[in-house]
């Protein structure tokens, strides 16, 4: 427990870092209305991605669904891009130890993959955006842990430190904006051109999902 926490300390300043400042990313296109940039990866020889995107409901609400819960229902109740979803482990209010298995994509060409992921939860006040008010991360990372060893029956992928970041609008607080960074070695023989054609469109699908599942809750 000790190590998972020690961890967590590290792996917020890494995901922090990832983000760097709005220069230190390259546009690449916009998906509906999201936009996407990219830059080198600093853990691994692929490419890390940015998505940003407004969401029309308050910050709390946002954050409060997208953090990884305890039961499985609570996320694939609405989450349609995940195959399963387990809480493995809490280690305290902030940090917990999750899995996922992803559906395959691309018409099969990539296959299911397996993550086994740190949480950590943490609430700033501040953030340098002109119109972020208090912002809200979910910082993850792959780990390994004793209840879920690696077997042939799944590849598994490989989050380096990345996030989700949900802020609060200044200029109008019943909207947010929402920042997902994803810092992913699927593994495998996976040609780049493939990895690059299927994680805009899936980010842009969990999106989706986020604001149909945040629309239905204000109802």
């Amino acid at each position: 427990m000790v190590e998972y926490v020690k961890m967590a300390e590290s792996l917020s300043e890494n995901a922090l870092a990832l983000r760097g400042t709005e220069q230190s990313w390259k546009y690449l296109k916009t998906v509906g209305d999201i936009k996407v940039f990219t830059k080198q990866s600093p853990n691994f020889g692929g490419t890390a991605y940015k998505f940003v995107a407004e969401i029309d409901a308050p910050k709390d609400v946002v954050y409060s669904m997208m953090k990884p819960p305890r039961t499985t229902n609570e996320r694939l109740s609405w989450d349609k891009s995940v195959a399963h979803y387990e809480r493995l482990e809490t280690i305290n209010e902030s940090i917990a130890i999750g899995l996922i298995l992803t559906h395959p994509v691309m018409r099969g060409m990539i296959s299911a993959r397996e993550f086994v992921d740190l949480y950590c939860f943490k609430t700033f006040d501040t953030d340098p955006h002109p119109d972020y008010a208090n912002i809200s991360w979910i910082f993850a990372q792959s780990v390994t842990h004793h209840s879920r060893p690696v077997t042939k029956s799944f590849v598994r992928a490989t989050n380096y430190p990345a996030g989700y970041a949900i802020a609060q609008k200044k200029s109008n607080s019943s909207q947010s904006y929402l920042e997902l960074f994803v810092n992913t070695d699927i593994g495998g023989m996976i040609p780049r051109y493939l990895v690059e054609s299927a994680l805009p469109s899936q980010q842009a699908s969990y999106i989706q999902s986020i604001r149909n599942e945040v629309k239905r809750r204000m109802q």
